[in-house]
């Protein structure tokens, strides 16, 4: 998506919604643990799973989600499929005033950084 308003790394993918007005549930893809939820800036609304995934321990980050919208909380089990919230209005806070698209992104072991952009404070 162009223009892209950050520079820099930037890890993960964006699944594109900005051509859908209706709401866009975000999915869990694996059992696991709820390990975060938060604002952070350039996300907006983050969620943060661990997985445990052929012995391998993944935290997975879901970006730009509404976090009213969010049917589970920190600790909670998780099971693939289960529907975690909702994605964000386009160009709102729960999106950083981004375009409507989720930010996913798998990260090895359990150290949580949100250092995927140049500019980024920690948590």
């Amino acid at each position: 998506m162009q223009p892209e308003r950050f520079k820099g790394y930037h890890t993960g993918v964006d699944v594109e919604a900005g051509d859908l007005s209706e709401d866009v549930p975000v999915f869990s893809i694996a059992d696991g643990e709820v390990f975060a939820a938060s604002e952070v800036e350039g996300y907006g609304g983050v969620l943060v799973l661990r997985y445990s995934l052929q012995g391998e321990t993944l935290l997975a980050l879901y970006g730009h989600v509404d976090r009213s919208s969010l049917t589970v909380s920190v600790g909670d089990e998780v099971k693939t499929g289960q529907i975690l919230g909702f994605l964000g209005e386009a160009y709102s806070e729960e999106t950083d005033g981004e375009r409507k698209h989720l930010h996913f992104a798998l990260i090895p072991g359990e150290h949580l950084s949100y250092l995927q952009f140049d500019y980024w404070d920690s948590l």
